[in-house]
Parts: C-alpha cells; structure tokens; sequence
C-alpha cells in the first residue's frame, strides 16, 4: 500500500469517526431535549392528604372521588356532581357548600396561558 492511499484511509476513517461521535452526541441531547419533564407545563398535584381530613374522608376515598369527577378532555371542568356523589357515600354530612370550600382553597389554580 502506498503512502498516498494510506493516507487516504486514515483520515477517510478520521472523518467516519467523526461523523459516527457527531451523531451520537446529537442523539444524546436531542432524545434529553425530548424526555425532559418542562415543569412549566406540568401543574401543580392538590394537597389529597390535608384535603382528606378536611372533608373527613381517607386520602383514597377522595382520590377515588376525584378520579369518579375527572374531565372528560383536557380544559374541561371537573364533574363537581359526580365527585360529590362518591364523597357522600363515604361521609353523607358532606355537602356541596364545603366541597366547593376545600376545592376553592387547595386545587392548583391554572397558570395564565401565553397570548399569541
């Protein structure tokens, strides 16, 4: 093999090793851009615990309840009823009056929405 093409296979493997790290350094920051939680988007979790024993239930009654009230879709508004409902069943002396207190008092208030 000459010098020449000696050459050429070196830095012919040269720039494929380059290319090859270029590539996998991409993909690491790209797929970390990606995976990484944004905690601006992500809303606040509501205190089950201190809302429990304010509304005289167990912290998996409500969770139970709140998951029976979810949203339909995403933006939509609680179903309030249905939450009410599944509470009163674990404690009847709740009543709508002081599920609308706790919820007012410890339910994440959503963030303002950037205009465009």
């Amino acid at each position: 093999m000459s010098n020449r093409s000696s050459n050429l296979v070196i830095s012919s493997l040269f720039i494929s090793a380059f290319l090859i790290m270029a590539f996998i350094i991409s993909f690491i920051f790209f797929n970390h851009a990606i995976a990484a939680p944004d905690d601006g988007q992500m809303p606040p979790k509501p205190p089950i615990s201190k809302m429990s024993l304010e509304l005289d239930v167990t912290a998996d009654q409500l969770q139970m309840c709140m998951e029976e009230g979810k949203p339909a879709s995403p933006g939509d508004k609680p179903n309030k009823a249905a939450m009410l409902t599944c509470l009163q069943n674990a404690n009847p002396a709740i009543t709508q009056d002081k599920l609308e207190e706790v919820m007012k008092e410890n339910m994440p208030k959503p963030k303002d929405k950037p205009q465009q």
